[in-house]
């Protein structure tokens, strides 16, 4: 048999030229990984290099538009972006997640992907899933990380069962180990006090006040001056957050649990910051009065300010008060301390902050406006201390 002749392939070209039986085939292959993740390749082999060719530059087409076909070599990575993007748009649940929840889910799944996210689909076992475990153990990391990572990674590998894309879920039955809660550090009475004379002195003082009474960042941020009425029966209304969007800035949305929708009573000293505050924002930008959907944290030129910039000038101020350097989270933290050493009832403390938590819900009913007066008190009395 003479040396068989066929078209060779271009150098660089992603076609490799075989003779097979004496006859030229054609094994092209292009890779679909997409956003940076591992590899991931589609092979076919063709008879004629034109026939080759073409299938090369529509699967980079389709790789460009972003579109995972059933040829696709689908790897786990793959499998969370389509499992993270159908999330986000609600169509994997009854709503859309927040933004700060899917910053969860992607942050979550990075363990994963991590330890067999450039793995087909169909080749992750449960031996990888048992060794993902046993790694993020060793690594020191905690049950609940742990177990949340597990969940999503189930999450992700059922979805892949219900659309046929995988036989079984071998995440399934994996449990987390046991989850040992870690306390949040609180400011002492002491400390409150000093990051309390600080604040005084800063524009934002009714703000940060407002934090140290135990308001999420995302509550304060959302705060709008029609929410507060600062008469003679001061309260305030938590009826949205603001919090960021990957890539987007900011948004408003919900507050952070049912629970957290919330009308609150002032203390005397809190609603004569706010109304010295209103009163600064008023002159400042020459308005006869606020107007009722304006942020009531805004930065000197009127806008509202962002949450990064919130919580690196809290730090800023934990430091000049020569205090431990703890997160908004521990101001937090440190309203719920002082509530519960008062022999404030769990039940007022958990309403006060917005807490959604199944066991208060089960066992007691909502608290009233006068328990609240009480504990709006209490925290006023607390951070005037010090």
């Amino acid at each position: 048999m003479g040396k068989v002749t066929a078209a060779k392939p271009r150098k660089g070209e992603p076609i490799r030229l075989d003779i097979v039986n004496g006859q030229p085939r054609y094994r092209a292959r292009v890779d679909v990984a997409v956003n940076g993740q591992g590899r991931a390749q589609v092979r076919k082999t063709f008879d004629t290099l034109t026939a080759a060719r073409a299938w090369v530059a529509t699967a980079k087409h389709k790789r460009e538009a972003g579109e995972v076909t059933a040829t696709t070599v689908r790897t786990f990575s793959v499998e969370v972006e389509d499992w993270l993007r159908r999330k986000g748009r609600g169509e994997l649940g009854a709503r859309i997640p927040r933004p700060t929840t899917m910053r969860g889910y992607r942050d979550g799944l990075a363990h994963a992907r991590e330890a067999f996210g450039d793995r087909p689909l169909g080749k992750v076992t449960r031996a990888d899933v048992t060794e993902l475990r046993a790694s993020m153990l060793a690594a020191g990391l905690t049950g609940r990380t742990i177990g949340h990572t597990l969940m999503l990674t189930r999450a992700v590998l059922a979805e892949a069962v219900r659309s046929d894309r995988l036989a079984r879920n071998v995440a399934e039955g994996i449990d987390a180990p046991a989850h040992t809660p870690t306390e949040t550090p609180a400011l002492t009475e002491a400390e409150v006090g000093k990051v309390r004379k600080v604040t005084e002195a800063d524009r934002l003082a009714a703000c940060w006040a407002l934090s140290l009474v135990g308001l999420r960042r995302s509550e304060v941020l959302g705060l709008h001056w029609g929410d507060l009425d600062l008469g003679p029966d001061p309260s305030l209304t938590v009826a949205r957050s603001r919090v960021i969007v990957p890539g987007k800035g900011t948004a408003y949305g919900k507050p952070k649990t049912a629970r957290g929708a919330r009308t609150l009573p002032l203390s005397a000293d809190l609603a004569a910051l706010l109304r010295t505050w209103r009163a600064t924002v008023a002159d400042a930008f020459g308005l006869a009065a606020v107007k009722p959907d304006q942020p009531v944290a805004v930065d000197g030129a009127g806008r509202p300010v962002s949450p990064e910039w919130y919580s690196d000038e809290w730090l800023r101020i934990v430091k000049q008060a020569e205090v431990r350097p703890v997160t908004l989270r521990s101001a937090r933290a440190s309203s719920v301390t002082a509530l519960r050493l008062a022999g404030v009832d769990d039940l007022v403390v958990a309403a006060w902050h917005g807490h959604d938590e199944a066991v208060m819900r089960k066992h007691y009913s909502k608290a009233n406006a006068d328990p609240l007066r009480q504990a709006a008190e209490t925290l006023a009395e607390v951070t005037r201390s010090g």
